[in-house]
Formats: structure tokens, sequence, C-alpha cells
């Protein structure tokens, strides 16, 4: 009878939730007394203690009400009892026939899909002896106390209205952090007209296709990149026109198949992590106002260089401000915070505030408070630095090895958060991905990053950002035995 607990559950939750689904489900009904703690902890063989502060809590909810020296009632307010009722007799159950009641093929609107496999992330990659995932953050190096502060304190009077208010604007506060403290680090002076938050940079590339691509229109990105670019864009109607890739970066063409945005991502290209050039930067500035185009950079990774000065972003370098600028938040802090923003002309920005009120309004305030909070603290930083430095020890034990254990000869820039290993042409790199996950090894096959994703290229992208540091060595030691068993002849 007491329903099963999920992790983490107390007994005393679990028998909440028993009598909560009998109140719900009409066999309490209402008005009707409840047992006493006494019997109904014998009957589902808890303590008395753990019924009655299980009965406090339905009390406090308002499913049941106490009364004086005749125990309690079930509350005849609520409205599950009553639609039970009314359901009874009717034989409908009250689970909807999802699959076979509407045709949706015709129903749904479906928008294009492209010919390139969807991004996908393992669930359970914590499970994996060695999961080099990329995309992932070790969770280790998440400022807890930090962040439970900082929303503590957004909750507070002189933080309240900006947290928990139904707002179209952004956290003004964090816009001016952004504008003060974090863009110019990447060489931008900007003002807050020119600021859009969002749910991490992905949001900001999709309101960018939705507010400026028209069916038909040609969008050139990395070949190999971004997939989620690559979907992003052909979704909204655009014709993708791949461009090389090289150890300095994209390669500049001498045009674009009239395209109406260029994607780049200059700082670490992804997913082969190489920096694009000066030279190369300013020359698609050049060509962006000859041929009339716009560039949309993503700065991916830009904090995560372990040697050398960074590049200034492209957008920095534009003095057409045809080039807009993808930037993130959560990416050193953890992924699933979600905090972006785009950096771009006035007018650009308000139709793309205007596309992001209608889908939901605005970032939640209370994350956009608690993250301008954590900033102003120095926490932000303190964590930011922690987590860098460690990732410089994973990318020189993880470089290391790749080049002292595969024979190829790899181009493994300073930076990032992932290597892209070059692999024995001669044999399946997708071969060695599977071989090398029922090993207990997670990483990615490279061929899913090329515009013919059907292929088998001879990469595989290995990430370091989640991998315990002391499990490197050891994982790439296995992954090359077993590039070294693929090799041999049966």
């Amino acid at each position: 009878m007491l329903v099963p607990g999920t992790r983490g559950a107390s007994l005393a939750m679990r028998v909440r939730q028993t009598v909560e689904r009998l109140i719900v489900g009409g066999t309490w009904r209402p008005g009707e007394r409840v047992p006493s703690s006494r019997s109904l902890a014998e009957d589902l063989g808890v303590s008395r203690t753990t019924v009655q502060s299980a009965y406090q809590a339905l009390v406090d909810e308002g499913y049941l009400l106490p009364s004086d020296r005749r125990g309690m009632y079930v509350s005849t307010l609520l409205p599950y009892p009553a639609v039970a009722e009314r359901q009874a007799g009717t034989g409908y159950s009250g689970t909807p026939d999802w699959e076979h009641a509407v045709d949706w093929e015709r129903v749904l609107h479906r928008p294009r899909t492209g010919p390139w496999p969807e991004l996908r992330r393992e669930r359970t990659w914590h499970r994996f002896d060695y999961p080099f995932v990329t995309g992932q953050h070790d969770s280790s190096f998440f400022p807890r106390e930090a962040w439970l502060r900082a929303l503590k304190r957004a909750l507070g009077p002189e933080h309240r209205h900006a947290s928990l208010d139904d707002v179209l604007d952004d956290d003004a506060r964090l816009v001016d952090i952004l504008c003060t403290r974090v863009l110019p680090g990447r060489g931008l002076s900007v003002s807050p007209d020119n600021v859009l938050v969002t749910l991490g940079s992905q949001q900001g590339l999709h309101l960018l296709a939705a507010s400026t691509i028209r069916w038909g229109d040609s969008v050139a990105v990395e070949n190999p990149g971004y997939i989620d670019a690559r979907h992003v864009f052909h979704r909204a109607g655009a014709t993708i026109v791949d461009v090389p890739v090289d150890e300095h970066g994209l390669v500049p063409q001498s045009e674009y198949s009239g395209a109406r945005l260029l994607f780049v991502t200059p700082s670490h290209q992804h997913p082969t992590n190489v920096t694009l050039s000066v030279d190369r930067r300013l020359q698609l500035i050049q060509q962006a106002q000859e041929q009339d185009f716009l560039i949309v950079e993503d700065d991916y990774d830009s904090e995560l260089r372990y040697r050398g000065q960074p590049h200034p972003a492209m957008a920095a370098l534009d003095p057409s401000g045809r080039t807009v600028y993808l930037g993130t938040m959560s990416k050193v802090l953890a992924p699933g915070l979600r905090i972006g923003y785009v950096v771009g002309p006035k007018a650009l920005l308000d139709e793309l505030r205007t596309h992001r009120r209608y889908a939901h309004r605005q970032p939640p305030g209370h994350l956009q408070r608690a993250v301008a909070l954590l900033y102003e603290s120095g926490d932000f930083a303190r964590a930011q630095r922690r987590y860098k430095n460690d990732l410089a020890r994973r990318w020189d034990t993880a470089a290391k090895a790749a080049e002292r254990m595969f024979s190829q000869q790899q181009v493994l820039p300073p930076g990032g958060t992932g290597l892209w290993i070059r692999t024995d042409p001669t044999r399946s790199a997708n071969e060695l991905v599977d071989r090398a996950r029922d090993r207990g090894i997670l990483v990615d096959p490279g061929s899913m990053y090329f515009s013919d994703s059907r292929g088998d290229a001879p990469f595989i992208r290995v990430g370091f950002g989640a991998i315990p540091h002391q499990r490197i060595t050891p994982g790439m030691e296995l992954l090359a035995s077993i590039a070294t068993d693929q090799a041999r002849p049966n």
C-alpha cells in the first residue's frame, strides 16, 4: 500500500504521497474521517510519529482538516474527488489515447530535418569508467555553497522584485556586469541596449535564425562544425553552405553562395578546437562588408585557453557592426544553468527580444540575479580560476597521452575541453568508438561533425572536462590499445 520511494525520499514523504493518492483517486472521499495515526501506522508498517508528520504536512497543504477530539477529515474543498466521482461510470480511465486518437502526421507542422545526426548526450555518462564526454562538467568544481548563498540573497528584500516579478526586460544588474566586467575582457565596449540575456548561447542562435533567416536563404557554416547550428539554421529554412576548416580554423572562400549569415567559432573551433588566426578574422570581416552578410560569432570556450593570450573577439575587430556575438556564463559553472547572451545592434536585439517574449518572456529572474550576485561577490571568478587551472592540467595530461599513444600526427591546440584526435585512416573510427564503449569508454565519432555525417571520418573527439583527472591516462591507454587491436589482422 505504501508508494515506492524515489531516491532521497524520506519515509514520512512516502506516507504523505500514499495518503495524497488515496484522496486524489477518490478512495478517501471529501468529509470522511481518515484512519487514526495509530491505525494507519499499523497498516503501513511504520511508526506513529511518521504518520503524524505526514498528516501534518497534508494539513498544511489543505488536503486534511483537523477536528478537535474527532481526528482528521478529508477537506471538502479539493477538486480531485469530485472529478474522480464524475468520471466513475463513464468507462474513461483518465488516460488519454495519445497514440491513436489523432493523426499527428497530418496535424503537426514539422520543420525540415537535415541529414545530420542529432547531438544526444549520454544520460548515464557518469557511470562509465572513462567518460571522455564533451559538453559536460566536473560537478566537484561547482561552487555549491557560494551558489546557495547567491540564491538565498536573490530572494532577500533588496532583490525580491528582480527575482520574482514577471517582466520582459533582462536583469539590469546582470547586464551591467556583462557590459562593464565580462565583455571588456573580450575587447568589447557596449551599452545595455546591445545585450540580450538568453537561456544559453543555443537559444541566442535560435532567436537569430528566427529573426533573420527567410526560406531559401543560404547560411555558411564550418565543416566539420557544430551540429546543432546546422539544425537550427536548416529548420529555419536555410540552405547550408559548407566551409572547410584546417589547422588555422575556417578557411575563407572567395564567396559563400550568397549566404545571408556565416556562423563561426573562432576562439576554439567546434569540434577541432583550433583558433582562427587574426588575419583570417579580418579577411572574413572585410568579406562580410563586401558581400553583404552577417557574421555570427559563437565565442565557444574563449575563457579556456591554457597557453598564450586569447585573441580579441571578432565583434571587437569589426567596425561595421556586422558581427553578432554569442556568449555564455554557464559553461564554466555548470552547463545546465543555461545563462547566455547575445551582443549586437539594438535594432536586431529588439527583434530578438520580441521573439523571446512570445516563447517564454525572459530567462528566470531569480537565476539572473543569483548569477549577478555570484559575480559581484568574486565567487564566480574564484570558481572559474579553480576549474580553469584544473582543466589546464587535464589538457596537458590528455594531450601528452594522445601524442604518445596514437601514431598519427596530432594537432592539439592548448585550450577548450576536448581533443580532436586523428585515427588510423585505414580503420573505421566509428567501429573504434563502438568497441571503446563496450570497454567502458565514451568518446564521440568525428564523422558526426561533418556535413556527410554518414561517412567514417578518421577522427574521434575526446573530452576531458568531466572525467576525473586520474582516469585520463589509463583511459587513453585503454583506448589506444583498442585501436591497436582493431588494426591487427583477424
